[in-house]
């Protein structure tokens, strides 16, 4: 709260006078960047899920990213043999494809089997190990699906693209 109010150029009580405790200022920070990325999660339907995703990362994206920490060499390593290895394999199938677009589509592979996202399934949702790896596997067969039949990742949410 100290550091809200420093920024916001006025006294800590006044933040307190606004904001009981810190859970309510996160709740209004969070529902203005729901509002101003013109989400409303309460009424989303299956259909809605690519067009609010692409709200959320577009709203997001006008922020900057903090640059990562390199990695130790071990890992940069692996990373590099992974991207290639995922270029060259959606390359083999996406031949009339820009570059761009497949860059797009093998980091999208990169992106699916991220350790990170295994430990949300199942530390978040509270799926299982198995249940899990059958989640990412299974939207990991469908990007492999749409590769080869030449569908490109789209030029815009909620639409497919044909190679």
């Amino acid at each position: 709260m100290r550091a809200v109010a420093e920024r916001a150029g006025v006294n800590e009580r006044t933040v307190y006078r606004h904001f009981a405790n810190e859970r309510a200022l996160r709740d209004a920070v969070m529902q203005q960047f729901e509002e101003e990325a013109g989400v409303d999660l309460s009424h989303m339907a299956l259909g809605d899920i690519a067009d609010v995703a692409a709200r959320v990362l577009r709203f997001v994206s006008a922020y900057p990213i903090e640059p990562r920490p390199p990695l130790d060499a071990t890992l940069a390593a692996t990373n590099e043999r992974r991207h290639d290895a995922l270029l060259a394999a959606v390359a083999g199938d996406a031949t009339r494809w820009s570059p761009a677009d497949r860059e797009v589509a093998a980091a999208m592979f990169d992106a699916l089997w991220a350790v990170d996202n295994y430990e949300r399934l199942v530390g978040e949702w509270g799926l299982d190990a198995e249940q899990a790896i059958r989640g990412m596997t299974w939207v990991i067969e469908l990007v492999a699906e749409a590769v080869r039949d030449g569908r490109r990742p789209p030029r815009n949410p909620g639409t497919t693209a044909r190679a």
